[in-house]
């Protein structure tokens, strides 16, 4: 390990990158970010969960089920996406954990935006599964015939290999350069709320951080977003990525 570190080998370990505002705007325009068939529909769902709720990697999508997340409105009439924590990094319960409250997150719909709302998409996903599939996983496996169907997804959970690329499967049917995995959802949440000038601790409410940790997510992650734009590119035609 010093022979190596000497050779600057594993000094600066490769982080997840931060997904710009233009790349995800391309995603969408390209259809890489769609509800039209079923592959799409769960990328997408997976995209926008991960992002609105900062799960880690693969690992915690492939614990999610239908009693995850439930449909709400607030005193304003406002509706939105509840998700409310199981077992997690943080949260393993047990007598370690036993003054540890499962986090909670809310994604508000987005009504100048039907077609990219999160309560729109995650409706209309669950409408495609099958009940009894969906309390056992939330991600499942596409069917391939489902033409003229009701039904989209089969009852399997979709294997954790598979979700653990998700994110880097969608930047490469895009042909989006860069380190992108499942991480660089959570790592883009915190980014987009630093920016925003949203307190620490209503974001560590959001990903679920209990120490100092979350200063590592903002490594300059907004200016480096801003600086690199120009070296993303989406499929040609797409200006999203330019």
């Amino acid at each position: 390990m010093k022979c190596s570190a000497q050779n600057n080998v594993g000094i600066r370990p490769k982080q997840a990158e931060v997904i710009p505002v233009e790349v995800e705007r391309g995603l969408w325009e390209q259809g890489f970010l769609a509800i039209n068939d079923p592959e799409s529909l769960l990328r997408t769902v997976f995209y926008l969960i991960g992002l609105n709720f900062g799960l880690r990697a693969g690992s915690e999508h492939r614990l999610l089920s239908m009693s995850s997340f439930s449909f709400h409105s607030d005193n304003r009439g406002k509706e939105y996406l509840l998700y409310s924590e199981g077992v997690s990094k943080t949260f393993q319960g047990g007598l370690k954990h036993r003054k540890v409250a499962p986090r909670t997150g809310k994604a508000y719909a987005n009504v100048e935006c039907a077609d990219k709302c999160i309560v729109n998409i995650v409706k209309h996903y669950i409408s495609r599964c099958p009940k009894e599939g969906l309390r056992k996983a939330f991600c499942l496996k596409p069917l391939q015939n489902y033409e003229r169907k009701q039904i989209w997804f089969s009852s399997v959970p979709i294997g954790h290999n598979k979700l653990q690329g998700m994110v880097k499967c969608i930047m490469e049917k895009a042909g989006v350069n860069g380190h992108f995995t499942n991480h660089s959802l959570r790592a883009t949440a915190v980014s987009r709320l630093f920016r925003e000038g949203v307190d620490d601790k209503l974001i560590k409410g959001v990903t679920g951080h209990r120490s100092e940790a979350l200063d590592c997510y903002k490594r300059g992650a907004a200016c480096k977003c801003l600086e690199n734009r120009a070296r993303y590119r989406v499929r040609e035609g797409c200006n999203g990525g330019k």
